[in-house]
């Protein structure tokens, strides 16, 4: 199965762009002699493209302006004529489709529409601002499932079928008619997936996809959006600054520090057992210490420990991740350390413990053990390791 990998760098997105078209108001008389002088405005979304339009001398006249699909489309402004009773109207959108249709003083419209714009030849990139992967075109159909199809390879039949597969596969078929201004932010990043998919491709590289959502849905599109990759077995390369992100989503992690590959592994492995400082910050919280080779014994702020010789002399830095502190109730004159600060975020319980070195560390538990500011407590590490002058990792810490 091919490996999800996750770059921590910096990239730019792209954002959509509606389909626009001609629409026109064909303006009929009964008579056949034209308006005799009533005329009419045309606003779109509220405001006025067309203004006093009317239809000369004839029984009907065209006049054309520009729409997007979903644009709101009104008849606004009427100017009283001669023979008002011998006027009608017609409101047509890109394919030359009768929206609406009315008398002289009808203050109505319709919705735009353009779904008879062909497929453009270029794609247009616009607002380079947050990544959210929508390519749209410049004209043409923007419906879900026309906006998948163009990716994909074959005849319009395998196409079809290739746009139903994958509109299944990110459990949005209902939406294959819908228009991008008509869906979610996150259905937009499932259509993304789906579009990307579309083609069969052997990489798919993933810039910040989910910079741009909430909490809760960000958490799940992660879970889902992964499963679809892995389903359709294609190597991914995920560009995010989330570590949690970098973390839950990959198979495999490259840590790149001043452009250089400085380790490689899965979450677990980097997370557990960083090779440099720098690594150990980057990827989750991390509390330094600093120690000392003295009378054979490591001294840190948390007291002396046994380790090898040629680890402790060559130790300057000892690294404990949070939730590798142990913490115990005791007398004051038994404490290593005072409580300063307690947050609770429902699942986790963080305490701020100010030791006596004058060192202040962070420590991770259950929030079934509720600690108070000023209480004395003894904190030991039941897990550490220990790096050189130069921040490289130095091996052979039990653990």
């Amino acid at each position: 199965m091919k490996k999800l990998i996750t770059l921590l760098l910096t990239f730019f997105g792209v954002t959509a762009v509606n389909a626009q078209c001609n629409h026109t108001l064909t303006m009929i008389d009964s008579w056949g002699d034209g308006w005799n002088g009533a005329t009419v405005d045309v606003n779109v979304n509220g405001v006025a493209v067309l203004t006093g339009v009317t239809n000369a001398n004839s029984a009907s006249e065209d006049v054309s302006f520009t729409a997007n699909t979903g644009d709101a489309i009104l008849l606004a402004n009427w100017v009283s004529g001669s023979y008002d009773g011998e006027i009608s109207w017609e409101l047509k959108d890109g394919a030359g489709t009768v929206i609406q249709s009315g008398v002289w003083g009808d203050a109505t419209g319709g919705a735009g529409a353009c779904p008879s714009c062909n497929p453009p030849n270029t794609l247009a990139i616009a607002n380079v601002t947050d990544v959210s992967a929508d390519l749209s075109w410049n004209a043409g159909g923007s419906e879900t499932a026309w906006n998948i199809e163009y990716g994909a390879a074959g005849s319009k039949k395998e196409k079809q079928l290739r746009v139903h597969e994958l509109l299944e596969l990110v459990s949005l078929p209902h939406l294959a008619t819908k228009m991008p201004h008509q869906i979610s932010g996150g259905e937009q990043q499932r259509i993304a997936v789906a579009r990307a998919l579309a083609p069969r491709p052997r990489l798919i590289l993933m810039d910040e996809p989910f910079s741009n959502l909430d909490y809760q849905l960000r958490q799940q599109l992660r879970r889902d959006i992964r499963e679809i990759l892995k389903h359709e077995g294609v190597a991914t390369v995920l560009v995010t600054h989330d570590q949690v992100e970098a973390i839950t989503f990959s198979d495999r992690m490259l840590l790149m520090q001043k452009g250089k590959v400085v380790q490689e592994g899965t979450p677990s492995e980097i997370y557990q057992n960083p090779q440099t400082i720098w690594a150990s910050s980057f990827v989750g919280e991390a509390n330094h210490l600093p120690v000392e080779w003295q009378n054979d014994s490591l001294q840190t702020p948390l007291g002396e420990l046994n380790v090898p010789s040629e680890i402790g002399m060559n130790a300057r830095i000892m690294m404990v991740r949070p939730e590798d502190f142990k913490l115990e109730s005791v007398p004051a004159d038994q404490a290593n350390g005072i409580v300063k600060s307690v947050d609770f975020s429902g699942s986790v319980q963080t305490v701020g413990v100010a030791l006596k070195s004058g060192a202040s560390v962070q420590v991770s538990g259950s929030p079934h053990l509720l600690w108070n500011q000023d209480d004395s407590v003894k904190i030991t590490a039941e897990r550490y390791l220990c790096f050189n002058s130069s921040g490289n990792r130095l091996n052979g810490i039990p653990e």
